[in-house]
């Protein structure tokens, strides 16, 4: 899949550390069975690695709802995901509608920005971004900003898409719940 993509990004792309770890702890509440509450506004997309054929877990905001799904990348161009995506268009997404196997395009047609920006102005957290990149709340201004945009959305694919991310850190909730118990329960003895 080869298409010109935006390189504008309208925030640096961590490369390590901790404000890279802070970008991922959804990822980490999901594993530990979140999801339900994170998934209205949240997916986990997992592509295939561009260099390692292996499945890549990365939760991202988005907006649309159950019937069509948009990604604006943070990142531009530069984001990992959006690279593996380019490569290997099928991937899973993971959110409160379930689990889908999907092919990502990147959106570059007027129309389908059009559509976008219906789905985007009720969103409060894409209202927030976009007035923090001072663009008016108006289609107009949707479209005459849309090279800034790196904007992806998803349709069904009968394909094999990579595995979805487990729930695998379920056990934590346990451990965390029995020292919350302790802590009460020394706290009364007291």
């Amino acid at each position: 899949m080869t298409t010109t993509t935006p390189t504008n990004a309208p925030v640096k792309y961590p490369q390590k550390g901790l404000l890279k770890w802070f970008f991922k702890m959804p990822m980490y509440a999901w594993r530990m069975g979140y999801g339900f509450l994170l998934g209205r506004w949240m997916l986990i997309l997992t592509t295939t690695g561009r260099k390692s054929g292996l499945p890549r877990h990365t939760p991202l905001q988005f907006f649309g709802g159950r019937d069509q799904k948009y990604i604006i990348s943070g990142w531009g161009s530069q984001a990992d995901w959006f690279k593996n995506l380019m490569k290997y268009p099928n991937v899973t997404l993971q959110s409160a509608y379930g689990t889908e196997s999907v092919r990502g395009r990147l959106v570059i047609d007027e129309v389908d920005f059009i559509t976008a920006f219906q789905r985007c102005q009720h969103d409060p957290i894409m209202r927030w971004w976009l007035n923090s990149m001072e663009i008016p709340i108006t289609q107009e201004a949707f479209l005459a900003n849309k090279d800034k945009f790196t904007l992806v959305t998803f349709e069904t694919t009968s394909e094999p898409t990579p595995p979805p991310m487990p729930i695998d850190l379920a056990w934590v909730n346990w451990i965390f719940g029995g020292w919350v118990v302790w802590r009460i329960v020394r706290g009364m003895r007291g």
